[in-house]
């Protein structure tokens, strides 16, 4: 099921700022084993400062498969923000990935990250979905938070890469 809930326009989870353009996918997870999209959606709208700074996502897809939609494709969500980025991801999304990146949260049932078949799935047809609609090239064009930041996300998709980049070619079979 796909829904959509956006979140308020805020300081912390949406700017309301447009996108630059779109040059990339990152995947992500939510770190927070057993938690729903709506959960995690009503945390990035009630983030404030000095407790959680910012932070949000355009999707987060649940362990039962189910798509949430909490920040419109055309504004930027704060899904990679870091006092310093990889250089390649400079030169692939600019100096602020938050501003040409589309951003999707993984739910997940336990520490370890591993992903559900219904959650790939759904995260296979909005990427190819999401990969149509800007002309992205998946195998190149989507990433992890890992690759922009260093950040251990998905910890799941670091820990088996070999999985991440099947999905991906899977992908680009589909777009």
């Amino acid at each position: 099921m796909n829904i959509i809930n956006l979140l308020t326009i805020n300081e912390y989870s949406r700017s309301g700022k447009q996108l630059y353009s779109v040059n990339g996918l990152v995947w992500h997870w939510v770190a927070n084993p057993g938690s729903t999209p709506e959960g995690n959606r009503n945390f990035f709208e009630n983030r404030r400062e000095g407790k959680d700074g910012y932070g949000s996502a355009h999707y987060i897809i649940g362990i039962n498969g189910d798509t949430l939609q909490c920040i419109p494709e055309c504004e930027m969500a704060y899904h990679v923000g870091a006092n310093k980025y990889k250089e390649e991801a400079i030169k692939m999304f600019g100096p602020y990935p938050n501003a040409t990146t589309i951003g999707i949260e993984l739910c997940h049932s336990t520490w370890e990250g591993n992903f559900t078949d219904e959650t790939l799935q759904s995260l296979i047809k909005l990427s190819v979905s999401i990969c149509k609609r800007y002309n992205l090239h998946p195998s190149v064009d989507i990433v992890r938070h890992y690759d922009i930041t260093g950040k251990n996300c998905p910890k799941w998709f670091i820990e088996h890469e070999d999985e991440f980049i099947s999905l991906k070619n899977k992908i680009q079979e589909l777009v």
